[in-house]
């Protein structure tokens, strides 16, 4: 019996043995995973990065709102915005770091003094690698466009317009030669 007593013992040891082997691996193998994420800053446009300005008046400004946000988990550092362009366009930014979740936004301003199309690239640089788009800004500079009430009365024919010595304006229509005056009513 001496010997059975033995066998028991060493069994109940070998087994106690692999039940903790087995007991690790499988606390181990079950264990959730700890994983350490990167923290990182990600730069999100919240507007088109096309802005077109259309058609704008020489001397006169219009103004659009570029948005972005920082998308990531990290702070998000703008280095700089640099703005290859005509002097028609300026911007004015105030915030160059944004918290995760932050926002932030760029007023771009269009105001030509010649007539013609202009166009402009914004861009950002931002620290740590993190990748930024760059904003296409276009438009044209035109010349107010003057209508008189005159040529509408006259079906769209041009009249001339003369202003006499006495401060009055006189108007000949030119395909019938009827002219009427404006002023203090003396002829």
């Amino acid at each position: 019996m001496k010997t059975n007593r033995n066998i028991t013992r060493r069994s109940r040891q070998r087994i106690a043995s692999i039940c903790g082997i087995f007991l690790l691996v499988t606390a181990c193998s079950n264990a959730p995973a700890q994983r350490i994420a990167a923290k990182q800053a990600i730069f999100t446009a919240k507007t088109s990065t096309n802005f077109a300005f259309g058609s704008v008046r020489l001397g006169k400004a219009m103004q659009k709102t570029f948005y972005y946000q920082n998308t990531g988990s990290d702070t998000l550092f703008i280095q700089s915005l640099e703005l290859n362009s005509d002097s028609a366009f300026t911007i004015q930014f105030a915030t160059l770091t944004l918290p995760p979740k932050g926002r932030g936004k760029v007023i771009v301003q269009f105001e030509p003094q010649a007539r013609q199309s202009y166009s402009a690239r914004l861009s950002f640089a931002v620290a740590n690698g993190v990748a930024a788009p760059t904003v296409t800004l276009r438009g044209n500079g035109v010349q107010p466009e003057m209508h008189s009430a005159i040529e509408a009365a006259f079906d769209g024919t041009a009249p001339s317009l003369e202003l006499g010595d006495d401060a009055r304006l006189k108007e000949t229509h030119e395909a019938d030669g009827n002219s009427c005056s404006l002023g203090d009513g003396q002829e």
